[in-house]
């Protein structure tokens, strides 16, 4: 899959209304419809001038738009090729309810990207990084009706004076403030938040009850559901829609109209775990069941998981050990972006802090700085030792990262042409074999019989050892009812990525290889998933494959593709390309697996199914 991109277009998001409005002009490559909704997997039901579609319609894919039209906010997306004139449309559930605009069904006469909120099912209302940190703070973007929003927020010990703090107009190109954008900034180290917004006049948006969080610096959005942004005017069709020649469209289920007052912050203490830790029974006992979904429609982990982190002991404390460095408090990783020549890379350290006061400073190979950034050359051939260290008062964390590589780094390979510059030839699976006896391998016969590559293990897997510990024994289960330090139940956290409790999908078991959401967002054959959707654990799965290009890499297989999703996948790879200068190496080389697991035919070969990797990936 050499060069794969995923095509990004700014799109100026113009209101959330119940009916269709035009979110950009026509770009000359037809109509694309985007709907939010609460809907898993939505489908749209259309006439373009001849015939309605069969019933229920035509599966609707998951939006790849995460700035404007973020998946996790309930936005999918359809696309009619440029050759249509207009079309009439409604929307269903699959299982017979119905959005039809009132009865009066949506319509569009005039090509662009057009957007609908549903009226019928409620959409998701959360925050959404779009924007990971640039150094500069945190910033929180809020689309609303309201012409003066505030936002009441507290940054981890006491909330503001209400109302909170008066918004201004957005200045940032892609939330237009002429589309209802107002923005708060704050500046670094601020790396968490937790806030609601009004009106100033008692009207207030505090994510039913739940309040809004951001968990680190970078760009954070809000689209309200309680206050409906300004919409633009729809253009009058110049000919008349044609009516349905099949059956009525069916009446949409009533749905309640959006609260219009909410209140306010009732504590500023985290909340206590809502579900009470159970009394572990038998030899193990692993929670089975309190992270599970609990519906049908939701795959995240709700946001006060989040207060679940953090669960690593204190240095020195009992059941700390040395490689846990200081990751009760202080995590983080090197984030790397190339230039377009790969001759030179920008190298930026993000931390994430228990205690938001805090400030840090690194070491990049020994000297000191105060800024989170360093700037290589193709001069630096060693590898890149990085040190934070994080003070709070009297309190200090020290964060030892990974050393660092770049592609420079690596010995040319001299391949004959036939091999189209590490594109075409044979690969050998050398999966569980050492390093040592791989580079004695290629150097004996594989390099000299003229095969291209080897496949290994993933390098975290590399650490060839038997079961049993250095003490002799299995590592015991978790006999405890909550965590000693988060007081809370253990959750899933993984401090050396970092990745946290809600940068998983919720438990989900797999029933079914025909629905996309559960072939997404599902726990296959029970492992973890990573929710693949946000745009954080996008960007960090980019970067582990930049770090393996930099040590020396040249492709990747990617394991059970078929359960990321070709939106996701897509995104990941695009970031991929931006991070290494805005394209791939010559040689790279990637597949992915999409097998068969039961069902009679790929949902991922059907063109019309939303789950179609030939569509998803080329966007």
């Amino acid at each position: 899959m050499k060069g794969i991109v995923a095509v990004f277009v700014m799109l100026f998001v113009v209101g959330v209304a119940n009916a269709q409005t035009l979110a950009k002009a026509s770009d000359g490559t037809g109509f694309h419809v985007y709907f939010r909704t609460g809907w898993a997997s939505p489908y749209i039901h259309y006439n373009t001038g001849s015939a309605w579609t069969t019933s229920p319609g035509h599966a609707m894919t998951k939006s790849d738009d995460s700035t404007n039209f973020p998946a996790a906010l309930g936005w999918f997306r359809y696309d009619f090729p440029a050759s249509t004139a207009s079309i009439e449309f409604v929307f269903n559930n699959g299982n017979g309810v119905w959005d039809n605009n009132g009865n009066a069904n949506y319509k569009i006469s005039v090509a662009g990207t057009w957007q609908v909120t549903s009226s019928v099912s409620s959409p998701p209302s959360a925050t959404i990084q779009t924007a990971a940190s640039d150094g500069t703070g945190l910033h929180v973007f809020f689309q609303t009706g309201w012409t003066a929003p505030y936002i009441h927020y507290s940054t981890g010990s006491t909330w503001t004076t209400s109302p909170g703090k008066l918004m201004t107009a957005s200045t940032d190109s892609k939330y237009p403030a002429s589309a209802g954008w107002f923005q708060y900034n704050l500046a670094a180290p601020q790396a968490s938040l937790e806030f609601v917004f009004n009106n100033g006049n008692g009207a207030w948006d505090n994510n039913k009850n739940a309040n809004y969080k951001a968990t680190s610096a970078g760009k954070w959005i809000v689209m309200s559901t309680v206050s409906v942004p300004p919409a633009t005017t729809t253009p009058t069709p110049t000919t008349a829609s044609p009516s349905p020649t099949t059956k009525p469209t069916p009446t949409s289920t009533a749905a309640p109209s959006p609260t219009t007052t909410s209140p306010t912050p009732t504590s500023t203490a985290a909340p206590s775990p809502t579900t009470s830790a159970p009394t572990p029974s038998g030899n193990c006992y692993n929670y089975n069941g309190l992270d599970s979904c609990s519906s049908s429609t939701q795959t995240e982990l709700p946001a006060t998981d989040d207060q679940r982190r953090w669960q690593t002991p204190p240095r020195n404390a009992s059941g700390w050990s040395s490689e846990y460095q200081d990751y009760r408090s202080l995590t983080g990783y090197a984030h790397v972006v190339y230039g377009s020549a790969r001759t030179s890379a920008t190298v930026t350290v993000r931390t994430y802090l228990r205690v938001a006061s805090a400030t840090c400073s690194y070491t990049f190979n020994g000297v000191k700085s105060t800024s989170a950034t360093y700037q290589v050359t193709s001069s630096l051939m060693d590898d890149l030792i990085i040190v934070a260290t994080c003070t709070d008062g009297s309190d200090t964390w020290k964060l030892e990262l990974d050393p660092v590589n770049f592609v420079w780094q690596n010995n040319a390979v001299a391949q004959p042409s036939g091999m189209k510059g590490g594109q075409k030839g044979a690969i050998v699976d050398l999966f569980g074999w050492s390093y040592d006896d791989i580079a004695q391998e290629c150097a004996d016969f594989l390099g000299k019989a003229g095969y291209m590559g080897v496949k290994i293990n993933p390098p975290q897997e590399s650490v060839l050892t038997d079961a049993w510990p250095q003490s002799g024994q299995r590592n015991p289960c978790y006999t405890y009812g909550v965590n000693e330090y988060t007081k809370a139940r253990p959750a899933l956290e993984f401090p050396a990525v970092p990745y946290g409790p809600t940068d998983f999908h919720c438990e989900r078991t797999m029933s079914s290889w025909t629905d996309p959401l559960q072939l997404e967002t599902g726990w296959l054959t029970g492992l973890t998933d990573l929710n693949t959707e946000k745009t954080y654990v996008r960007e960090r799965i980019a970067q582990y494959f930049v770090d393996l290009l930099g040590i020396g890499f040249s492709g990747l297989r990617l394991d059970a593709l078929k359960h990321i999703g070709p939106v996701d996948a897509g995104a990941i790879y695009g970031l991929l390309s931006k991070y290494m200068g805005g394209s791939l190496p010559d040689d790279f080389i990637s597949w992915g697996e999409v097998i068969l697991g039961g069902e009679a035919s790929l949902l991922a070969c059907n063109a019309d199914s939303g789950y179609n990797f030939y569509k998803g990936l080329a966007r």
